[in-house]
């Protein structure tokens, strides 16, 4: 883990580069631009708020369900979006793979911060919404930097693991594109956390579903999960981060010749 955090540092003028390029790429053509990462969260919570308030409505006390749908959304776009980049980003760069030297590990690195930046966006979007639903933020809005730091931990370690299956698989990116749909629906995105505490093994299982309530806790739309589940949240991150960057820097001098 020492290592690719000093490589990547080394290479941290390159980790920007590959960042800018992958947004230039993915709002080239757009007619709207990087205004994409203010419609889509916003549409999918309209979208959910509309459906879910009407048939399931479910309970979230005095905060408008807008808005505690939107900071589900939120952090599950970033999720979603970034691993779905990252699966094929080793192979979108074969040649870069096999025409330079520098550490394989920067490119699913760079699909993190990409998205990153969408991620920002549309929290400051957020801070927009609550003003119109008139929504009280309390000091507990600065959990929002340790949140946000865990959930790239986990984003790292998943990245660097799908990125590497699929350059060996190719039919990991579609699968991952079915898991991720089931994934979405076992994480409380658009319901309480409440409704799955009755089956706390799929909590521990999954540190989305810590990550995302943490999210609502510190933007003021929820409470504070419970410290079991966070504490199991917390260390699968640390875990699955390990072992993602144990298994490509295992595999990475293999990449030029399996592409």
């Amino acid at each position: 883990m020492k290592t690719i955090f000093e490589r990547t540092w080394k290479y941290r003028e390159l980790l920007f580069m590959l960042t800018i390029k992958d947004l230039k790429v993915r709002y080239k053509e757009a007619v709207l631009g990087v205004a994409w990462a203010i419609v889509v969260p916003l549409i999918t919570m309209f979208i959910f708020a509309f459906v879910f308030s009407r048939f399931a409505k479910f309970n979230t006390g005095a905060i408008p369900y807008p808005i505690f749908v939107y900071c589900g959304i939120l952090p599950w776009t970033f999720f979603s979006t970034t691993l779905t980049s990252a699966t094929e980003v080793l192979i979108l760069n074969d040649t870069l793979i096999t025409k330079a030297n520098f550490p394989k590990e920067v490119l699913p690195l760079s699909t993190i911060f990409s998205n990153l930046v969408d991620f920002l966006i549309g929290l400051g979007v957020f801070f927009i919404l609550i003003i119109f639903y008139k929504v009280h933020i309390g000091f507990h809005i600065f959990w929002i930097l340790p949140i946000l730091f865990i959930q790239i931990i986990l984003l790292v370690g998943l990245a660097l693991l799908l990125s590497v299956a699929n350059l060996y698989y190719r039919d990991v990116k579609y699968i991952f594109q079915v898991l991720i749909i089931l994934w979405m629906f076992l994480t409380p995105v658009f319901y309480p956390l409440k409704l799955l505490l009755s089956h706390r093994w799929l909590v521990y299982l999954n540190p989305m579903a810590s990550i995302v309530p943490l999210y609502r806790f510190s933007l003021g739309a929820g409470a504070l999960p419970p410290k079991d589940t966070i504490i199991a949240g917390i260390f699968l991150s640390l875990f699955i981060a390990s072992i993602g960057m144990l298994v490509f820097s295992h595999l990475e001098r293999y990449f030029a010749k399996i592409i």
